[in-house]
């Protein structure tokens, strides 16, 4: 299965209207860390799926890729 955390934490960037830079200091990472996540250079942690998630308020298997509709 295709990891699409970077394609879903992009689609979620662009529709809350949030840039990498904010979402990144709200979860406490650096920018060049989401950007690594959305080309899908890098893996998050499990920790940084549950609070891009909290803060999106969506499900874990949203943003991993699971489920269509959060």
């Amino acid at each position: 299965m295709k990891n699409k955390f970077g394609e879903r934490l992009n689609e979620l960037l662009k529709a809350e209207n949030v840039s990498q830079k904010d979402f990144a200091k709200s979860i406490g990472v650096s920018q060049s860390i989401v950007c690594d996540w959305i080309k899908g250079r890098s893996q998050p942690t499990a920790d940084n799926i549950l609070n891009t998630a909290l803060l999106f308020k969506v499900t874990t298997d949203f943003i991993l890729g699971k489920d269509e509709f959060y």
